[in-house]
């Protein structure tokens, strides 16, 4: 009984142990037996009906056991309802390895690895908007059939959302776990021919290893995308590790590495681009359209900065993040970019940049936050907000150490087909400005104002502007409907203070100046050598004017001035000439000056002229008066100083109580002086000086 039990036992473990060979045995031989290519009509034909697709296989089919592998040579796939030359997708070779355990022990096909080989795959879309891509799938009996199911592949690929659970539930059938995927020499090229639209992603280069949906996987690639209408192209090689979700709904990358060089047609005469992208981290998630980059750092024309961001896109757009800045140079990416910007006299203005703030974008504004920012050589702090709409709105706060707006000075292009200007001697001058676009003169578009509503204050410690030192300088700017008014407009300056209100109006042609306001006690001659390199004049200068103006540049400004202009001088000396030398004929000498105990100017300024309408001087031994004009666009006078010696120095007795006509003219700086002869001995004169003599 024992013996055939035994006997029973071996059968039965010779039976389980040979079926198995035999099933795989027969397996391996009918793989490696059968030739496949026979029964390409046959797969040609189901992937029609199942598919709506047609599919031509020009190569060969072959098989392998150990690896089980499957290789398909030259094939092409195409919509059957388009009519193109070109197919949808085509590959000169694909080799396709699969696991044997799970084809056996679970019956599941799971791929291992794949190699695809000059992959060609053209997108298009036709001038009635119907696209290659588009077809409907006509499924079999579920019964027959199990793995397929009636799918609108039109309105699958209608969205995003739809492409990406069609994948993952394709993904998830077939328990997608590749050791490897290889891809040399693809294509992938898009056309829309009503949109102009013409792109092609060429010589690509594929590698991925262990991928897996949940799991983190390596990936390199390169390629070349290139847009065929301008001739614009981009190089691009990256490598990286990345994770895809099960469900396909969300992305993360733990780093990536990627260099994109970019290229130019020739006739843009542009040299290649290169940038160098390092990305340390990045989230991604389909189901609310949320970002999450916690860091890429940038370098290309010498730039080095670092930018991160999270935040909601889509219509629901909130995104906020941070930029560092290392080093760069804005006006190097200007002309890179060929993109328009105020002609500074100084080559080196806005050339270096760097520092760091905050950032918010929405759809109805842009923010920037916590600004620490250095440009040239000024320091600038505070937040700048930007809002969109019909009319949009900048607000600001915004803190400098120092602005050199000489170092900022714009130069433009002169014409002569605008509206003159009238100058004092009736010569007209054409008024300069650009052919397309006009600049104030310390560089603001006029655009700018006329299209947008300006809110803000501005701190600057030092401020230069047309050679002239200013500190703590304080601004208030409102503006709206092209009209700026910048009130207050204060500062400290040579010991003294300013304190004012300007405004600009650019709503025409020419934009439009007013300035109203006063200055107290300030040095006038470390202030006119600096404003006009200008120091024969000393003593402490106080000031009140209203003056309104008109023009693109300086000089436009001077020939266009108009309004009322008064200063005092006290406790002054005029260098250079001492009237007193002057009167009894002796020659001007180094170190003489005439001393000023109090000098009185004011008048109105028309058309670029002022005209003196009250001037009076004290000196320690006569009184004057004045009247003439003074041309300010070509800094000359025309004037005449009436001095009545109240005490005459020795030798000069003979003139108290005489007026004596002292003729200035020529220019500003250094006029000539020359007493009126003729109207020193007219008759009063005369008769007083018989009496003398008498």
């Amino acid at each position: 009984m024992r013996h055939k039990i035994n006997r029973g036992l071996k059968i039965l473990v010779v039976v389980f142990f040979l079926v198995p060979v035999f099933v795989l045995a027969a397996f391996f031989g009918a793989v490696s037996l059968i030739d496949f290519n026979q029964y390409k009509p046959m797969i040609e034909q189901e992937v029609a009906v199942k598919t709506g697709y047609k599919l031509r296989i020009e190569g060969d089919i072959e098989t392998s056991v150990i690896p089980l592998q499957l290789k398909i040579g030259q094939s092409q796939l195409g919509y059957a309802e388009f009519d193109s030359d070109e197919p949808l997708l085509a590959f000169e070779k694909i080799n396709l390895r699969v696991s044997l355990a799970a084809l056996l022990l679970q019956a599941k096909v799971h791929l291992l690895g794949v190699e695809l080989f000059e992959p060609r795959l053209h997108l298009k879309v036709d001038e009635q908007g119907k696209t290659n891509w588009g077809a409907n799938l006509a499924s079999a009996n579920t019964e027959t059939a199990p793995r397929f199911e009636r799918v609108n592949w039109q309105t699958v690929n209608s969205t995003p959302e739809k492409v990406i659970e069609q994948s993952a539930q394709m993904a998830e059938r077939f328990d997608i776990k590749l050791s490897n995927v290889t891809l040399y020499d693809g294509l992938v090229s898009w056309r829309n021919p009503a949109r102009n639209q013409h792109y092609e992603l060429s010589n690509i280069e594929l590698m991925a290893f262990d991928i897996e949906l949940g799991q983190g996987f390596d990936l390199q690639m390169q390629g070349q995308l290139k847009n065929q209408h301008t001739g614009q192209s981009f190089q691009v090689d990256q490598q990286g590790h990345m994770s895809v979700a099960k469900d396909m709904k969300s992305l993360s990358v733990q780093k990536l590495n990627a260099d994109v060089s970019i290229f130019w047609p020739q006739d843009m005469d542009r040299t290649e681009l290169k940038i160098q992208l390092d990305l340390s981290g990045l989230n991604w998630r389909q189901v609310d359209k949320s970002i999450d980059i916690e860091s890429v750092r940038l370098k290309a024309l010498d730039t080095d900065m670092s930018l991160s961001f999270s935040g909601h896109y889509g219509d629901k757009l909130d995104l906020d993040g941070r930029v560092d800045m290392d080093y760069l140079n804005p006006r190097q990416w200007l002309n890179y970019f060929k993109l328009p910007y105020p002609e500074f006299v100084d080559k080196q203005a806005l050339s270096q940049l760097k520092g760091g703030f905050n950032w918010q974008l929405t759809p109805q504004k842009w923010q920037l936050e916590d600004m620490a920012l250095t440009l040239d050589k000024t320091d600038l702090k505070g937040y700048f907000n930007f809002q969109h709409g019909a009319q949009p709105s900048y607000q600001f706060e915004l803190a400098l150490d120092q602005l050199n707006m000489d170092f900022y000075a714009a130069t433009v292009t002169t014409s002569t087909d605008t509206t003159s200007v009238t100058t004092g001697d009736s010569t007209p001058k054409a008024d300069q400005v650009t052919s397309e676009l006009v600049y104030l003169p310390i560089g603001v578009p006029v655009t700018t104002l006329r299209e947008s509503q300006v809110q803000g204050q501005l701190q600057i410690d030092a401020l230069q502007i047309w050679q002239a030192h200013y500190q703590q300088v304080h601004m208030g700017f409102n503006s709206q409907y092209g009209k700026m008014d910048i009130a207050p407009f204060d500062a400290d300056l040579y010991d003294g203070r300013w304190r004012s209100q300007f405004s600009v109006d650019v709503n025409s042609d020419t934009p439009h100046y007013q300035l109203k306001g006063r200055l107290d006690r300030l040095n006038a001659q470390a202030f006119l050598r600096d404003v006009a390199n200008y120091d024969l004049l000393t003593g402490t200068l106080s000031s009140h004017f209203d003056l309104r103006t008109a023009g693109s540049n300086l000089d436009a400004i001077k020939y266009n001035m108009n309004g009322l202009f008064r200063t005092d001088l006290a406790d002054g000396a005029y260098l250079g000439v001492d009237l007193n030398r002057l009167l009894i004929g002796q020659p001007i000498q180094q170190g003489d000056a005439t001393r000023l105990e109090k000098l009185s100017l004011s008048g109105q300024v028309v058309k670029g002229i002022y005209h003196l309408q009250q001037a009076s001087l004290k000196s320690e031994r006569f009184d004057a008066v004045a009247f003439g004009k003074v041309h300010l666009p070509n800094a000359t006078l025309e004037a005449e100083l009436q001095l009545t010696y109240q005490q005459p120095p020795e030798g000069l007795a003979i003139l108290k109580g005489v007026t004596i006509p002292v003729k200035l003219s020529g220019s500003i700086m250094q006029p000539d002086w020359q007493v009126d002869i003729d109207k020193l001995l007219g008759a009063d004169n005369l008769q007083r000086l018989m009496r003398f003599f008498n």
